[in-house]
């Protein structure tokens, strides 16, 4: 489950990869206009994506979990993907009509964003994360990314190539999930499937797409309402924070990933004993990385926005210090989406709490734009997730001794106000060191916040991070023996 955790943190990492080192570059040569046409029309191609998937990434990683032979998950696979077909069809033509009749000078880009559309109907990822073989998707993606990185900087030369960079964005989608079917032979074999087959999986597939629409709604919402109420330069404005906040959401999200299949299966063999011990676990481990990715982009956003996006970009800084505040949300919700609420086939509750909070952010847009601009949008994304956190929790309560789990994770809090703290003052003193003192902030609030949280875990005697680190430590000395 560790070389598992890895993987998918290496899968994540990839997909970020690319926005995350071109971002700095593309900001300063396409400017706030050109990054957001890419975020523009990116979000509106990304609604008919979600069409195309339903709840498929969810549902079908769950569904070919359970499967216990070759025979079931082909059956189980090519009735998933039969659905998910018919709907590549249905969006396709929608996406068409809407490009045709949508009076706009970014035709072009829309048009090239149909590439997407393309990369969702043909990524089978959920496959693999479903047999628990993160291999297949890791090394792919890391390649493709890491040509699409390249032909960026070679390509991507002046404000007019914006088009260029979105397609290079969008073809990398496609090629990366591609070459997966490649190795899907060895989990599957070709099979007759009856009509039988496909409806059972219908209805459960529109249940969790209908969350995972919600969820996406208030991700894209933003920004399409940014665009519509302010300007194409304050999403490009938003989309940059955002994008920033978002990066440290693959090591967050990483456990609950991998805990899904894995947990779907426990519960399948009848060993739901061993649930708890891993669950416990897994919440500790989360919201250490949650709360400390959280902290520390706070602290360190005056100094990193600058540097990272140019001065053209100081805006940015309010926006991602309140942004950042969603990574606690996001890892305490998802350690019990992932490996409680979903395992137990507990989609109606998903599906109300995440249909709420998508409607109460599309209210809280509507209010809050006209108002603060920006700043308005990142408030509502907050609270949206926020929202769906304590709902969902609510209704598992009984389950759950949380007055429990909340003192036992509590001293990561402290220790990420009081890296806050340092940062913040070490910035004061670095003011002008550029990357240097970046760096310096950098190392001295992670050091801070790992020293701080190990030493409070001792005196709690719930050592968690501080075990996982001293396995590490004698792994590397048994290899170097």
């Amino acid at each position: 489950m560790r070389k598992n955790a890895i993987f998918m943190a290496i899968y994540e990492i990839a997909i970020y990869l690319v926005p995350f080192i071109t971002t700095p570059y593309i900001a300063r040569v396409l400017g706030t206009y050109g990054t957001g046409v890419y975020s523009y029309t990116y979000s509106i191609a990304s609604y008919f994506v979600i069409l195309i998937q339903l709840g498929v990434s969810l549902y079908g990683r769950r569904e070919i979990a359970s499967c216990l032979n070759k025979e079931e998950r082909s059956k189980t696979f090519w009735s998933i993907w039969f659905i998910e077909t018919a709907m590549f069809l249905i969006s396709s033509v929608l996406y068409v009509g809407f490009i045709l009749f949508y009076n706009t000078d970014m035709k072009i880009a829309l048009a090239i964003q149909y590439i997407l559309l393309l990369g969702a109907w043909l990524d089978i990822s959920w496959l693999f994360f479903g047999v628990e073989n993160f291999i297949v998707a890791v090394s792919r993606n890391v390649v493709v990314k890491l040509l699409s990185l390249i032909a960026v900087f070679v390509f991507v030369k002046k404000e007019t190539d914006v088009n260029i960079y979105v397609f290079i964005m969008a073809f990398s989608s496609l090629l990366g999930v591609i070459v997966m079917w490649v190795s899907c032979r060895r989990y599957l074999s070709f099979c007759r499937i009856g009509k039988a087959e496909i409806r059972k999986h219908i209805r459960p597939l529109f249940k969790l797409f209908i969350p995972v629409l919600s969820v996406q709604l208030y991700a894209l919402t933003d920004k399409v309402f940014l665009g519509a109420l302010a300007t194409v330069d304050d999403v490009g404005v938003y989309d940059n924070a955002y994008r920033i906040s978002r990066m440290p959401v693959a090591l967050i999200t990483t456990l609950g990933t991998v805990m899904l299949p894995r947990v779907t299966k426990m519960i399948a063999e009848g060993k739901e004993s061993e649930i708890r011990t891993y669950f416990n676990k897994s919440l500790s481990l989360t919201v250490f990385i949650g709360v400390g990715c959280a902290f520390g982009l706070i602290g360190l956003a005056p100094t990193l926005v600058p540097l990272y996006l140019g001065n053209n970009f100081l805006d940015a800084i309010p926006l991602l210090q309140i942004l950042s505040i969603i990574l606690i949300a996001i890892a305490w919700g998802n350690t019990f989406r992932n490996q409680f609420i979903l395992p137990k086939k507990m989609d109606n509750l998903y599906l109300k709490s995440v249909v709420l909070a998508a409607l109460l952010n599309i209210v809280m847009n509507i209010l809050l734009i006209p108002l603060f601009g920006a700043v308005g949008a990142a408030i509502a994304s907050v609270l949206a997730e926020f929202i769906i956190c304590f709902y969902q929790s609510i209704k598992i309560k009984e389950y759950f001794d949380y007055r429990k789990l909340l003192i036992v994770n509590s001293k990561y809090l402290f220790s990420g106000i009081l890296m806050l703290f340092v940062v913040v003052l070490l910035s004061k003193f670095l003011a002008g060191l550029g990357i240097v003192g970046l760096l310096i902030e950098i190392t001295a609030g992670a050091g801070i916040y790992l020293a701080v949280s190990c030493l409070l875990e001792a005196v709690v005697k719930q050592k968690v991070v501080f075990a996982e680190l001293q396995k590490v430590y004698y792994r590397i000395r048994r290899i170097k023996g």
